[in-house]
């Protein structure tokens, strides 16, 4: 007998993604038929053209069939931040509406969750970039064991980055910089003589350091030197998003591609700092 829960809709059961989605036309038509039935739609649409700037037209505007199409129309950002807007209507000026305030952002989460897209609502009607929990328990960590006032600098980089991340759209290039820089800082705070954060300098700095950490200790040394390996090449690879003078400014990454240099970049931090032996 399955151990699927019972009285669920087959898709949630048996149809899931394994990889939280950017945008969902699901995910746009439902929140069309949200967002009229909590709002009224000639306000809605006041609202969003005058909010967003958006172009909505007025014919049919207050049906419930034109929100789910103009959904479709607009942007993603717009979308999401439709969600903030209609919270804010159904809160009202006064707060009063608190219970109903909570009951629409019960069903944008439901939204959110069943449709498998990569966003959640705060308790205020704000919309946030969400990866998974390993993710969100790794940048967590990283933080915690950076709390120190001599990683000031490191910190502030690496929520930069998560910052980055938090935007609509998501601002890829800006997070895997912010990780790249936060990697650099805490690398010259290890090696104050290193210039900056490169293959190069691993190797004068970081490489004798590891060989010296793990020396005699066997397969330890074999391990720690492939995981020397891997960070010049993450080191590499973040490299072709940096942007030199006189150069032509990099593409955004893919979002995948953003988000896997970031985790990855954290989980780096706590590696490196174990080689951070300041004077007393």
């Amino acid at each position: 007998m399955s151990n699927l829960p019972a009285g669920v809709r087959f898709s949630l059961n048996y149809i899931s993604h394994p990889e939280l989605l950017p945008d969902s036309q699901r995910m746009r038509r439902r929140f069309g038929a949200l967002f009229v039935k909590h709002c009224r739609g000639g306000t809605l649409r006041k609202l969003l053209n005058s909010e967003l700037g958006t172009d909505l037209k007025i014919n049919g505007c207050e049906t419930e069939s034109y929100w789910p199409r103009a959904m479709l129309a607009v942007e993603l950002r717009d979308v999401l931040d439709t969600v903030t807007l209609v919270y804010k209507v159904v809160l009202g000026d006064d707060h009063y509406h608190k219970d109903q305030g909570a009951k629409y952002l019960s069903e944008v989460s439901r939204v959110f969750e069943e449709e498998r897209v990569r966003y959640n609502v705060d308790k205020k009607g704000g919309v946030h970039l969400t990866v998974d929990s390993a993710f969100e328990q790794t940048r967590i960590s990283s933080v915690q064991a950076l709390a120190h006032q001599r990683y000031e600098g490191v910190r502030q980089a690496l929520e930069a980055a998560h910052s980055a991340l938090d935007q609509v759209p998501p601002d890829g290039k800006a997070a895997l910089r912010n990780t790249f820089f936060a990697n650099e800082n805490l690398f010259r705070l290890a090696f104050p003589t290193a210039h900056q954060l490169g293959k190069g300098e691993l190797n004068k700095h970081l490489k004798p350091a590891v060989d010296k950490k793990y020396s005699g200790a066997n397969p330890d040394i074999h391990a720690a030197q492939k995981q020397f390996s891997q960070y010049v090449n993450w080191v590499e690879g973040a490299h072709f998003y940096r942007h030199e003078s006189g150069t032509e400014e990099p593409t955004q990454p893919p979002l995948e591609v953003a988000i896997h240099y970031f985790s990855t970049g954290t989980a780096w931090l706590r590696w490196l700092q174990s080689f951070d032996t300041p004077k007393q």
